[in-house]
């Protein structure tokens, strides 16, 4: 049986739809939102690309470094980023089923790419 002390905190607490009616937690899908995500995620790929290639010297792919951000910066600041949790999910799969139909056309339907031009001849050592 919960105590009272339990009871009281539920009372006192706020429920979601009016922290919604309030904007605390807007997780509409909104142009806004699109955009913050697009920038964010701009940001965290430019910002491990440079940390690659001042860390490392371009010998270790930025690809580790941007994700060990990505969870850097969704652990400190989850309620920033749970708001743009919806724009993410729908761009994904937005360029989800993009990058698939294009693999699909690439692959299935024989799409033909533009011939590369020959290399040019190998010298000659005598």
């Amino acid at each position: 049986m919960p105590s009272r002390r339990l009871c009281r905190r539920a009372r006192r607490r706020k429920k979601p739809t009016e922290d919604l009616e309030a904007g605390a937690l807007t997780t509409e899908l909104t142009l806004r939102s699109i955009g913050y995500a697009l920038a964010l995620a701009c940001a965290l790929c430019t910002a491990g690309s440079v940390a690659a290639s001042m860390l490392f010297a371009n010998t270790v792919s930025p690809i580790p470094i941007t994700s060990a951000m990505t969870v850097a910066v969704a652990t400190l600041f989850p309620r920033q980023i749970g708001r743009l949790a919806k724009a993410g999910t729908s761009m994904g799969v937005l360029f989800m089923q993009l990058f698939f139909g294009e693999l699909v056309h690439a692959t299935i339907l024989g799409l033909k790419h533009y011939p590369m031009p020959p290399p040019p001849p190998l010298p000659t050592i005598y």
